[in-house]
């Protein structure tokens, strides 16, 4: 290490023979020693101290790549691209160079290299910059073609930091690519050339349209339009996505063009850097989604770094900066250069316009049809431009839970004209040509295309000056099933955050919704979160207002908050202090690592239960112990809070139990959807859609199959059960068996008593005896009585001493007796007989049986054993396993213990001894052909929804259960319209990763769904090239796609223009000064307005390039409307 003088020194250093003197602080004196200039020599004469150590020669060579000064190589040697004469021509931008790089000396940032001076001899300007002891990373990208993620993310992390240090104070870069970064051997990234290309480049496009490949420009530069710090944004994401692919976005074909308008390639992903571990039943992965269409786009306002902050040293997530995982930094990357996305991700529309005008939008309608399980939304929306010149409007369209869209048209005076599904690369090309430069008059075209599973962007051109355009797409969506409804979403708009300049978008509409069920009449019962609406009715979704609970988990703006409810009644158990609880919770999520969960006790204080880990596993299950921050009474109002933090994906609380001591509810309320964070201040959410059901015969199945190919098929199978599986039995004959021996107890007979007067509340027309049963058994009223006269029946039979208790347990003489009573008995027929299970050993399985031997076919026996625990919460537990439960599943009941006995109220008990008087579950539910559910009990009401990739997919299954103990068995087979639905989901549920492009396309083209690899146009017949085509467009692509008469040949007549009048041959004959006699033949082939090949035939050399370069810059005339020609240019003296 070399020991300097502390101070300063002076330093004298000569360039170009002009000798300069500067008084420098010691910290500067290395820096001095090394220069990035616009020249080629720089002599250090004298430093003022001894520089042995460093073996630093007396004189020095730098140029555009490489200083030959030792200890090392200078990385940050570069050259600006403005020439001497172009700084002697313009004065002005010789003192703009002086002012920017003054202003740029205040820069003082670990990750900016710093400019500490600047001089000027003659017209030959200096920089001294700081100097990097490393690499530029367009070097380390050439040795190592891609970068681990993890450096990446390294990479990306100090980046924003010198992005954000520099945005704060109103400085742009605007040239950020690989090689202006620079990698120091200790790891600091440092951004260099930093604010100059504004100089240079202002001074250039002066003189010469942009020449060379814009890989990682901006849409808005591409357009000339007004820039800001948002274009750097874009370049950083253009530069991430070369580190983790390898390669720039856009590398082929015309550049500039897919910059605005084209897609991303997806990234090909190593098996390895899946991370996300699906659900048995769903695999909804966040793994790598492919990046999206590229639009010109609003970006985030600033840098998502604190400038301050360290690096991250492994993956996860921190106040301040999210530090991204393999999978996160995908979406990083693809997010930064599309739409600017903050932490908070990507919900809520977003409208621009390509041209500036200020479009808006006019109306917003949705019309929902809901069939078969599915739901499918004709979304009609309508822009205006009130400004000038026709424009392009470029929607963000944020998609409803697992919507994908399948179909998009547009409306042309008064007809609909319905869009194409085709592959992407081709939609894209046709549109292109069909908004391109032309002689004929604009018509409508639009463009539908994937960003990510749950966004699309739609573009449509042209919308005229006062005039407004009409575009519809479909989206098919599929439904969630619970409490007998069924339930979907569409997201909210706040109108209001869309106006004013700073907005992000455009003017949106509010959404007005219309559902419309395939069943039922004018009183089926329709809400929208859960306020009552009529079918065919339209409603304005209004955005919601901000609910109280939100500030007790000081809600953040970035996040999106939902919230479920418990009521926990008061009780002598629930009305004391409690300090611990327990939570049980089924969230399904496509990305837990985004997700909070907070338990809000009635007390109003918050608990965290789950915060954002768990890399990219999905789902939240489980039992979570809870420690309350005080002692909280547990009668009141408990909410689960689940908040989403970042954006591109979402889930929903499907259940969720509270446990206090012996107290145990659950939810009634879910599902409830967990909407996507919020991308900007327009986002309202998600609107919750609830239709009740139609009649289900027992059970609604749907089986959907799709073939991607021999290696890939999915399975998509949903059930629903019906909200009462089994009617009431009508004028029921039901005779109970009361235990009424020693074993038992006083509390025990009326635990008894409420089990008959809850059940006989079901069944009010029901007539009832009841057997007491100890050593014999013994029928208490000697008649049936009507459940009207039972509890006059009861107070009678108690006084009588019906229900004294006695030796023995005589179950079997009760079975008897049953049978007898019953014989004679017109209608259902019921037996209930309940016991302590504290029988004679003699009473075998086998000998109780038979005793009910002679029991008609038809009496349906439960037994039930009333275990008196005391408990708040009363359950009802199936026991096949019980020795005396062949008693009851041999005649189509079950055997049950009864928990939580005796009950505080009947009306506690009541819903429980439901299962009692007719089924209300499916158990022991399983699925054939290696279907695994991940819960064999559904309720009534409830639903499933199985989708899963696998090599095959069935096209027939067989579903297996019991009610109660009677099989069911339900076969299964795929239909056309579901398996077509099924397909659409594949990408709408983010399910493709494993898929090849090929078998994309080919679920896409089953599905009829806009996918990574398929986009929709939608155009009028005889749609041309207009003359209002859009700038930077060109136009044909020879795809050769029906799209009115001519296509395919020739747009008019006229000869071809003579292009020797459009090529600037002086300039190149000057440059190049040939001699003598000289002939260059040029074949030059065009597509309307655009030049699309040039070739040299005749003639060769620096003259015959020249030309040819030449050429390339020349725009053509609007005279130029055929479609293909080839033009032979002959040029010579």
């Amino acid at each position: 290490m070399l020991a300097l003088p502390v101070g300063t020194h002076q330093l004298h250093f000569e360039v170009r023979g002009k000798t300069f003197t500067r008084e420098v602080p010691t910290p500067q004196l290395r820096i001095y020693q090394f220069a990035i200039n616009l020249g080629r020599e720089l002599r250090l004469i004298d430093a003022g101290f001894d520089m042995e150590n460093q073996a630093v020669s007396s004189a020095a060579r730098v140029d555009n790549s490489e200083l030959e000064l030792e200890p090392v190589a200078s990385h940050a040697a570069t050259q600006l691209s403005a020439s001497a004469d172009d700084l002697q021509r313009n004065p002005e931008a010789m003192r703009l160079f002086s002012q920017e790089a003054k202003a740029l000396a205040q820069l003082n940032h670990t990750n900016i290299v710093a400019v500490y001076d600047q001089v000027t001899v003659d017209t030959k300007a200096y920089l001294i910059m700081e100097y990097v002891d490393g690499s530029t990373l367009e070097t380390l990208l050439a040795a190592r073609k891609t970068f681990p993620w993890r450096d990446a993310v390294d990479i990306a992390d100090q980046l924003c930091a010198g992005l954000a240090y520099v945005h704060a104070r109103r400085v742009i870069h605007r040239d950020i690519k690989p090689a202006n970064i620079f990698i120091a051997r200790d790891g600091t990234v440092k951004l260099g050339d930093f604010g100059l290309a504004r100089v240079v480049r202002e001074l250039t496009i002066r003189k010469t349209e942009i020449r060379g490949t814009p890989l990682y420009m901006a849409p808005e530069q591409i357009l000339g339009s007004d820039i800001d710090h948002r274009v750097d944004l874009y370049a950083v994401g253009c530069t991430l996505f070369e580190l983790v692919t390898g390669r720039p976005p856009f590398i082929d074909g015309d550049i500039l063009y897919h910059q605005l308008h084209g897609t991303a390639p997806r990234p090909r992903r190593r098996r390895s850097a899946r991370i996300c571990r699906p659900s048995s039943t769903r695999s909804s992965s966040r793994c790598s989604r492919s990046p999206p269409t590229i639009a010109p786009a609003p970006r985030t306002r600033s840098a998502p770094r604190s400038a301050g902050s360290r690096r991250c040293k492994k993956p996860g997530t921190r106040a301040g900066w999210r530090c991204p995982t393999p999978v996160s930094l995908l979406r990083m990357v693809a997010a930064v250069f599309v739409v600017g996305a903050t932490a908070g991700g990507a919900r809520a529309d977003l409208l621009r316009s390509t041209l500036t005008q200020p479009l808006f939008e006019v109306s917003h309608t949705v019309d929902i049809r809901l069939e078969d399980g599915v739901a499918v939304y004709k979304v009609k929306r309508q822009f205006a431009n009130p400004g000038k010149v026709a424009d392009e409007a470029g929607l963000e369209i944020d998609l409803p839970p697992g919507g994908a869209a399948t179909g998009l048209r547009i409306r042309a005076k008064e007809r609909w004209y319905d869009g194409v599904l085709m592959e992407r690369e081709k939609a894209a090309a046709l549109y292109k040509e069909l908004t391109g430069f032309g002689a004929y008059a604009p018509k409508d075209p639009a463009l539908l295309q994937w960003m990510w599973a749950d966004k699309l962007y739609l573009q449509v051109f042209p919308v005229m000056p006062g005039e407004v355009s009409t575009v519809e797409y479909t989206i098919t969506v599929p439904t969630r099933y619970s409490g007998g409804r069924y339930w979907i979403a569409y997201p909210r708009i706040d109108v209001a955050a869309t106006q004013g300049s700073d907005a992000g978008s455009l003017g949106l509409a509010t959404p007005i919704i219309t559902v419309r069920p395939a069943w039922g009449n004018a009183v089926l019962p329709i809400a929208i979160d859960g306020k009552r609406v009529a079918p065919d009715t339209a409603v304005v979704l209004s955005v919601p207002v901000r609910q109280a609970w939100e500030a007790a988990v000081a809600a953040e703006g970035t996040a999106s908050y939902v919230a479920s409810t418990i009521e926990v009644p008061a009780s002598s158990h629930t009305t004391k202090l409690f300090t611990t609880a327990m939570v049980t919770l089924d969230i399904r999520h496509t990305y837990k690592s985004d997700v909070k969960v907070e338990l809000l006790a009635p007390s109003g204080k918050a608990v965290t239960l789950f915060d954002r880990k768990g890399g990219g596993d999905n789902n939240i299950t489980g039992t979570f112990p809870v420690t309350l921050p005080e002692p909280t009474k547990g009668a009141g109002t408990w909410r689960l809070v689940v908040s989403d933090h970042v954006g591109l994906d979402n889930g929903s609380i499907d259940k969720w139990e509270l446990t206090l001591d012996t107290t145990k509810l659950a939810a009634t309320d879910t599902p409830v959807f967990i909407p996507d964070a919020p991308e900007n201040a327009s986002d309202a959410g998600l609107a919750a859609i609830s239709v009740a059901a139609p009649p289900i015969a027992m059970l609604a199945t749907r089986l959907g199959k799709v073939v991607a190919s021999d290696k890939h098929a999915f399975t998509r199978l949903e059930i629903d059960v019906a909200s009462q599986l089994v009617p009431l039995p009508k004028r029921a004959q039901v005779v109970f068996a009361v235990d009424a021996s020693f074993s038992g107890t006083p509390e025990m007979i009326e635990a008894q008593l409420a089990i008959i007067r809850t059940y006989t509340s079901h069944v009010p027309d029901a007539e009832v005896e009841i057997i007491a049963y100890r050593r014999v058994a013994k029928r208490v009223f000697g008649r049936f009585v009507p459940v009207k006269e039972l509890a006059k029946a009861i107070d009678d039979a108690r006084r009588a001493g019906a229900f004294e208790l006695g030796n023995g347990s005589a179950l079997d003489a009760a079975a008897q007796l049953a049978i007898t009573t019953l014989a004679s008995r017109k209608g259902p027929r019921r037996l209930v007989i309940t016991t302590d299970r504290l029988v004679r050993s003699r009473l075998t399985p086998q000998l109780a049986l038979a005793t009910l031997a002679k029991l008609p076919k038809d009496v349906v026996v439960h037994t039930v054993a009333p275990i008196l625990d005391h408990s708040d919460r009363v359950t009802l537990t199936r026991e096949d396993a019980d020795p005396l439960a062949p008693l009851a599943t041999r005649h189509h009941g079950i055997f049950v213990d009864l928990g939580g006995m005796p009950s505080k109220t009947d009306k506690d008990l009541a819903p429980i001894v439901l299962e009692l008087v007719r089924p209300t579950r499916i158990e022991k539910l399983a699925v054939s052909d290696g279907i695994k559910l991940d819960t064999d009990v559904l309720r009534e009401g409830d639903g499933i929804r199985f989708f899963k990739g696998a090599r095959t997919a069935p096209g027939r299954v067989v579903l297996t259960g019991v009610l109660w103990s009677d099989p069911i068995r339900r076969e299964v087979s795929a239909n056309d319209a579901f398996s077509r639905s099924a397909a659409a989901s594949v990408f709408g549920e983010d399910e493709y990763h494993a898929l090849s492009e090929a078998e994309q396309m080919t679920v896409a083209m089953m599905g009829r769904a806009v996918s990574p690899v398929t986009s929709y146009v939608a155009f009028e017949p005889g749609t041309r090239p207009s003359t209002i085509g859009l700038l930077g467009h060109g136009s044909g692509t020879g795809s050769g796609y029906g799209v009115g008469g001519g296509h395919g040949g020739r747009y008019g007549t006229s000869a071809p223009p003579d292009l020797r009048t459009l090529i600037d041959v002086k300039s190149c004959v000057a440059l190049h000064k040939p001699a003598g006699t000289w002939r260059v033949t040029l074949a030059v082939e065009t597509t309307r307005t655009e030049i699309v090949d040039v070739q040299v035939t005749a003639g060769a050399g620096p003259l015959a390039s020249c030309f040819a370069e030449t050429t390339w810059s020349v725009a053509l005339p609007q005279s130029f409307v055929a479609q293909r020609q080839t033009i032979t240019v002959e040029l010579g003296n």
